[in-house]
């Protein structure tokens, strides 16, 4: 099925809905902004964007619930319209049912997966790539089936299986091969004062880099938890174990350590920082260090409507930084969003699916968010 079918689809069900006096809620989000980027080659750049996601939500039940969400997607420099044409994109955004009851909840198609207590810094970014910079908070969807049971103390227990995601997920940079399943689970339990998670996940790689294919199996497990100790901190610690056809065998590690507090100024200045380092090796026990990144974030509210946000970054390796600034401002519906960027040489180990796009040495972007 296409995606101006599954277009069609949504209209089709949002219609019959409305002729047959089916319950159903329809909200959503539209967004445009300016986006002023200067290049390092002493050239500028002036972009436009639009973005739409309507979202219809069915009760079918008490206990059973369908969404579907498209998203719809284009951007164009003021002087060429042509542009429209060739980056306009319409797609599904999230379509799944779901059943819950007080401590169950399983759901099937596209949808979200994500979690670990990381926030900028996330060796746990496994199937999302959610950006803290991003004011619309976008990730694109997997499909799949995914189980969650909370148990009365809190702890909770996850299974989950996935299938037809061609492209790459989170921190992958080989696919999975498209005909076979990949799955995995999550215990998430109490501990001390705060709690503790162990994950394990599987799947079968296929990739075909310059005329060269890698086939074979990833096993990753991970361990993560979060604590208060008067101020927060946790750790995310992954590792995946790639095992090709040929034999050959390759070790990835990445390990975060985070913490944030609230400062007593005024309205409460909070801050958090997290350090991330990867390794990668052909033994588990003698890998070698790839490269190390801290980050840092700073917010502040100025009264109900306004907040004041500060991202920095720094890459060990590289010597290079990220700086982002931003200025948000909240109403009923309608939300403004003002912020900045500049970096000293390169932003690759920070790209993601974010709706805000770092590109160029430092850049401007003003944007209007309504929500319906």
């Amino acid at each position: 099925m296409t995606n101006l079918q599954k277009f069609s689809l949504f209209i089709l069900i949002l219609s019959f809905s409305t002729i047959f006096g089916i319950p159903y809620e329809f909200s959503g989000m539209l967004s445009g902004w300016c986006q002023y980027i200067d290049n390092s080659d002493d050239s500028n750049t002036t972009i436009f964007g639009f973005r739409g996601i309507p979202s219809l939500e069915i009760p079918i039940s008490s206990h059973i619930q369908f969404e579907a969400s498209t998203n719809l997607y284009t951007s164009f420099p003021p002087n060429d319209f042509q542009q429209i044409k060739k980056v306009t994109e319409l797609k599904p955004y999230r379509w799944w049912i779901r059943y819950s009851t007080d401590q169950l909840e399983g759901r099937i198609g596209l949808q979200q997966i994500n979690f670990g207590p990381c926030k900028i810094l996330r060796p746990l970014m496994w199937f999302d790539q959610l950006d803290p910079k991003d004011p619309l908070h976008l990730t694109e969807g997997i499909h799949g089936i995914r189980f969650r049971y909370d148990f009365q103390n809190n702890a909770n227990i996850w299974f989950w299986s996935l299938y037809g995601n061609k492209d790459v997920k989170g921190w992958e940079y080989i696919p999975t091969n498209k005909k076979t399943p990949e799955f995995g689970g999550r215990i998430q339990h109490p501990f001390y004062n705060g709690e503790f998670a162990f994950t394990l996940h599987h799947r079968k790689i296929s990739d075909n880099v310059n005329q060269t294919i890698n086939e074979g199996e990833e096993n990753r497990i991970a361990l993560d938890g979060i604590w208060d100790i008067g101020i927060g901190i946790w750790l995310e610690s992954s590792t995946s174990q790639f095992l090709f056809q040929n034999g050959s065998q390759h070790f990835h590690s990445a390990h975060s350590l985070g913490m944030d507090y609230t400062l007593p100024i005024r309205n409460g200045l909070y801050i958090l920082t997290e350090h991330l380092y990867t390794t990668n090796g052909t033994e588990l026990t003698h890998q070698v260090e790839t490269f190390k990144i801290s980050g840092i974030t700073t917010t502040y509210p100025f009264g109900i409507f306004d907040q004041f946000s500060f991202f920095s970054f720094y890459n060990w390796t590289s010597s290079s930084t990220i700086h982002y600034v931003s200025w948000q401002r909240n109403l009923d519906m309608l939300s403004l969003y003002l912020s900045g960027y500049w970096n000293s040489k390169d932003t690759t180990l920070l790209e993601t699916s974010s709706s805000v796009e770092m590109v160029g040495s430092s850049g401007i972007l003003f944007m209007i968010i309504y929500n319906f």
